[in-house]
């Protein structure tokens, strides 16, 4: 038997947290514990690997149940796993997840086994957190930034600007910002601001779903999707034109 999984449409924008560890340097129990909830990937690395479960109240003769997709755990099961993360006998394998309790559609299942074995090597499940708790932590160190000056366009500036895009992270990139990952966070800080220091065209949308960090912008009258890596490819170019940055 195999426990029903909850659709990807019905999960949150979610990061894995080592993903999150390194973009932020902070250790994994302390990000654990800022998120309100946390999920395991358990989808399962081959086909005929599967991690079981049992019921809260299971009897001696039930049957063990298949647990196989991404399933958030409960309060106490979450502060668990946060402690086990700052040890190195139980951060990795069977021992990061053993005994642990996760919340499906139909009740919770406790982890207590895998398909074919409990003995190393076995792969570690991925913990999950939400997007938003990355981008809290990066908020929280971030440096102060100044409005970029008023400055009237270079000659060659339009040759080398391909789009209303370019010219935004180039008038970020003035006020001294030049890494990928700060003019991400100024580009998520713009577009939940009303008042906004750098796009002034109002081209900036929303962030990306699905799991997927970038966002949406319009470039006339049609939306765009710009993602992480185009974000990170645009920026050098940029910076190459304008060594002063």
């Amino acid at each position: 038997m195999s426990e029903k999984n909850l659709q990807l449409s019905e999960l949150p924008d979610l990061i894995s947290l080592t993903e999150v560890r390194r973009e932020t340097g902070q250790p994994p129990g302390r990000i654990i514990r800022r998120c309100s909830k946390v999920w395991v990937d358990f989808v399962p690395v081959e086909e005929g690997y599967h991690w079981l479960g049992h019921r809260l109240m299971a009897h001696r003769r039930d049957r063990l149940v298949s647990i196989d997709g991404i399933y958030p755990l409960t309060e106490d099961s979450q502060r668990t796993i946060a402690s086990r993360t700052m040890s190195p006998s139980k951060s990795m394998g069977f021992a990061l997840v053993r005994d642990l309790a996760v919340e499906t559609k139909t009740g919770i299942l406790v982890v207590c086994s895998l398909s074919k074995g409990t003995c190393p090597p076995i792969p570690t499940p991925r913990i999950l957190v939400p997007e938003e708790v990355l981008e809290e932590f990066l908020e929280d160190f971030a440096e102060p930034y100044e409005t970029a000056p008023k400055v009237s366009p270079e000659k060659g500036e339009r040759k080398v600007l391909k789009d209303g895009l370019d010219e935004l992270l180039l008038e970020i990139m003035k006020s001294g910002v030049n890494s990928g990952e700060r003019v991400y966070r100024i580009i998520v800080r713009e577009m939940n601001s009303k008042q906004r220091n750098f796009d002034k065209q109002g081209i900036l949308l929303q962030k990306l779903g699905n799991r997927e960090r970038g966002f949406r912008w319009k470039k006339g009258g049609l939306e765009q999707k710009c993602t992480m890596k185009t974000l990170r490819n645009r920026i050098p170019v940029i910076r190459r034109h304008f060594p002063e940055l």
